[in-house]
């Protein structure tokens, strides 16, 4: 009795699935019909929604042969090649309606007479490719070099780099082959880095000089008039005796061996004060902040 149920089951389902078959292939074969219509009043686009609307009801060669001629009529030649070539590539049945083997057939007559009338455009760049971006009608394009397939009509081409843009518009024709060469504005070099300012100067390192100037001239002027005040003291020694006891008529020649010999030591003294200001200075103006807080201030050096 159990059996019996089953086998009752199984039958009952295999109707149902058949019936349910049937009605997708009758559907299919409605959709179909209407796509026939639309197409042969002109309105491909809704046609083209019909007949695939029914392929996936049923995906039979016959409608994928009129989706096919849909697309070539909609001026989408890239699609239409590649629908046609997947008809070609079905395996129909032996005992399948003769309509099926005759749209493969069809489908690689008309595929074989489309071919020639898809546009082929090359884009090519001879220069440096890193960072370069290129659309085509918006779409990223990496294909540079290589032949790409498009359809007839109107589209554009983009690549940019840093701040180099280029753009063209085409306007293909059915069996074109266009060759686009993308030229970018040479980069200009980056302009160098300005130099950094010099440092400010230090105000002893002119002061140090000048102090170092100042007391070598009266480090000359000393020795200068220190020789010739001891020249003149050889000259009254001889006149007037070690004591420099002198008469009247050598009384200027004292006067002028004074003279020279207070110039002498100023000369020497502050010429050497001088000198020695100087240096310390010129050596102060060269060290940089840490070494004069090494240092101390600079009153801390006299």
């Amino acid at each position: 009795m159990k059996t019996m149920a089953l086998l009752i089951a199984c039958f009952l389902t295999l109707v149902a699935a058949a019936h349910a078959g049937e009605d997708e292939r009758q559907r299919a074969r409605s959709l179909g019909e209407e796509g026939d219509a639309l197409f042969d009043r002109g309105k491909y686009e809704a046609a083209l929604d019909r007949y695939r609307q029914a392929a996936k009801l049923v995906d039979v060669p016959t409608l994928g042969l009129r989706e096919a001629r849909t697309l070539e009529k909609l001026g989408r030649l890239v699609e239409a090649a590649e629908r046609y070539r997947k008809v070609t590539r079905t395996q129909v049945p032996a005992d399948a309606p003769r309509a099926h083997h005759d749209a493969v057939a069809l489908a690689r007559e008309e595929h074989a007479a489309l071919e020639p009338r898809v546009p082929i455009v090359t884009v090519d760049f001879a220069g440096e490719r890193r960072d370069l971006e290129v659309t085509l009608d918006g779409a990223r394009f990496a294909r540079l070099g290589e032949k790409h397939r498009l359809d007839p009509g109107r589209h554009r081409i983009e690549a940019r780099r840093g701040k180099g843009v280029f753009i063209r518009d085409i306007d293909v024709r059915e069996g074109a082959a266009v060759t686009v060469t993308i030229e970018l504005p040479a980069e200009s070099p980056a302009p160098p880095e300005p130099a950094p300012p010099p440092p400010p100067l230090n105000p002893a390192w002119p002061i140090g000089w000048t102090a170092l100037g100042l007391g070598a001239a009266g480090l000359v002027v000393g020795a200068v008039t220190g020789g010739l005040a001891i020249d003149k003291h050889d000259t009254l020694r001889d006149a007037c005796g070690d004591a420099l006891d002198c008469l009247p008529p050598w009384h200027d020649d004292i006067g002028t061996y004074n003279d020279l010999r207070i110039a002498s030591a100023v000369g020497l003294y502050a010429g050497a004060a001088l000198a020695v200001t100087g240096i310390v200075l010129v050596i102060w103006s060269a060290l940089d902040e840490d070494e004069h807080a090494k240092f101390g201030p600079l009153s801390a050096s006299f």
